[in-house]
């Protein structure tokens, strides 16, 4: 499979993140970039946001989410439990050096949008490449603002769109 040049892109903006460290510490060539949209990436819940916007989250709560985690985690089987903190299950937690630029997008009212931050944040202090962006999608002006600073960043967007696409095996 050609994954050189790819960008992983999905509404699992956790699960692409923990996919990206999976294939930096497997030593496959990484994507070119990441596109985190309304990443999960803290099963623990431990952000401020989880707090702060749970009444003007449109769509999850937290009370969800804990459950979520706690099945996701193992808590609700007979099998082994995996601590919420683990980076296993919790990429934030994770040492983030060696990933390729990232792009997280999250609206200004979810309850995750401290877990974009912190990614932004903590892929920047490992040496990255991160911005973060609460634009609304539904608005022309934000999403072209955001498109404006994926630009200013990158000199262009083109690694974050164009270059996404499902793997194809070339052999």
């Amino acid at each position: 499979m050609d994954i050189v040049k790819r960008t992983i892109e999905t509404l699992g903006g956790g699960l692409t993140l923990s996919t990206a460290l999976g294939i930096r510490d497997a030593g496959w060539p990484m994507p070119a970039a990441l596109v985190l949209l309304s990443p999960w990436t803290d099963m623990s819940l431990s952000s401020p946001s989880y707090k702060h916007n749970k009444k003007r989250e449109a769509m999850l709560t937290a009370g969800f989410l804990s459950r979520a985690a706690g099945h996701y985690c193992n808590e609700t089987t007979r099998g082994r439990p995996v601590r919420r903190q683990d980076s296993g299950v919790s990429p934030i937690f994770a040492d983030l050096a060696g990933l390729p630029p990232i792009m997280a997008h999250v609206g200004g009212d979810e309850i995750l949008l401290d877990d974009a931050r912190l990614v932004v944040e903590r892929a920047e202090a490992a040496g990255g490449e991160a911005i973060a962006n609460g634009a609304n999608v539904a608005r022309f002006d934000e999403v072209q603002a955001m498109a404006e600073q994926a630009m200013a960043q990158w000199g262009r967007i083109d690694i974050l769109v164009n270059k996404a696409g499902i793997l194809r095996d070339k052999s």
